[in-house]
Formats: C-alpha cells, sequence, structure tokens
C-alpha cells in the first residue's frame, strides 16, 4: 500500500476496534492473493484501492457504510489520478455493495473485496478481535 493511500484511509480507521487500520492491512492481504489466484486482468493496484478503501465509511456509523464509504473514497479517488473514470465507478461500485449480498450486478473485484472481508473477520485474528470489542 503506498503513503498517499494509507495516510487517507488510516484516520478513518479508529472507529471500532475490530475494523481498524490492521483490519485493512489484512484483507489488502487476502485481497491481493484472491486476485492472483483467480487471474484477475486488471491492476493489483486496483483491488489494493478498492480493499484498502471498502470500510473507511464505518467513520461516519455502520448503517450503510459501503455507501458512505463510495461517497468518502470517489474525491480522493479524482484527485490522485491513478485510475480512469470506468476504474473509479468499479473501485466505487465495489466498496459501495462490499457489505451487502444482493448487489444489482456481481463483479470480480467486487467478489474479491468481499471475499477478502470475510476471510479477515472470520479468520482467527477477526473472530479475536470481535470478541474483544464487545462489552
Amino acid at each position: 500500500m503506498n503513503r498517499k493511500l494509507e495516510e487517507f484511509v488510516k484516520p478513518l480507521m479508529c472507529f471500532e476496534p475490530a475494523h481498524d487500520f490492521s483490519h485493512i492491512e489484512r484483507c489488502v492481504a487476502y485481497a491481493k492473493k484472491i486476485a492472483i489466484a483467480e487471474k484477475f486482468e486488471q491492476s493489483i493496484e486496483l483491488v489494493t484501492y478498492a480493499t484498502a478503501l471498502h470500510d473507511i465509511g464505518l467513520s461516519k456509523g455502520r448503517k450503510d457504510h459501503g455507501k458512505k464509504g463510495a461517497r468518502l473514497a470517489k474525491p480522493f479517488l479524482e484527485e490522485i489520478q491513478k485510475f480512469s473514470s470506468v476504474e473509479i465507478d468499479e473501485i466505487l461500485f465495489a466498496i459501495t455493495y462490499h457489505d451487502t449480498n444482493r448487489p444489482p450486478k456481481r463483479t470480480l473485484l467486487l467478489d474479491i473485496v468481499q471475499d477478502a472481508d470475510m476471510l479477515e473477520l472470520f479468520g482467527p485474528i477477526g473472530i479475536m478481535r470481535a470478541f474483544q470489542s464487545k462489552p
């Protein structure tokens, strides 16, 4: 993950103990492995950004955090000028629908982000963190 992306995401990932920046780092690591295994034909950088940004909406509350996150991510993605408008839309779609089982369509990027998130949350570290975050 590059410094600019990390500097944008890190302050937005401090509102839930089970969803801190370490969660993002683990998700990105899973997502890269999944993308390679699935032969994702676009760049790994696209996967990295979508996955790193997927939970930033939690800084605005849990309800609809995917949609909130996409709204937060859009100006950042446009400002850094790394991706085409089509790629930005693809990243925003994955962020928007990563937290639902019924997106309007399936994309490989969305599937990668969702799978990485689930692997992290239901893996040993995710389960331990979830128990620690409960009163």
